[in-house]
């Protein structure tokens, strides 16, 4: 199907619905892995930052390497984006969609 200005289109088959549905499944994964990460990251760069002690050279080094090997935000947000979605980017939306919050309270 061609539109007026040469754009061609993409014919829309019956079930549409069902890939949309699927979407939203796959936007809503995405956001709470992000989340996930989000939380993660910020409380391994707490510990971090606030080790103390006589011998807090390798607590602080291994923190310093788990938080540096978590997987890149980045790569994430387009995948969410391109399901016409936003990416959650603040901390209210992070703690209100992570799983890791009640898990981290230590």
């Amino acid at each position: 199907m061609t539109k007026a200005n040469g754009v061609k289109t993409l014919k829309i088959e019956a079930n549409q619905e069902i890939a949309e549905k699927q979407q939203r499944g796959v936007v809503k994964i995405r956001k709470v892995l992000l989340a996930d990460e989000s939380v993660l990251y910020t409380r391994l760069r707490n510990y971090h930052w606030n080790v103390t002690g006589m011998n807090f050279m390798p607590p602080m080094r291994h923190l310093r390497g788990s938080s540096t090997k978590l997987p890149v935000w980045p790569m994430k947000l387009p995948n969410i984006r391109q399901y016409g979605a936003n990416a959650p980017g603040t901390i209210n939306e992070f703690s209100r969609k992570a799983r890791l919050g009640a898990l981290l309270q230590w």
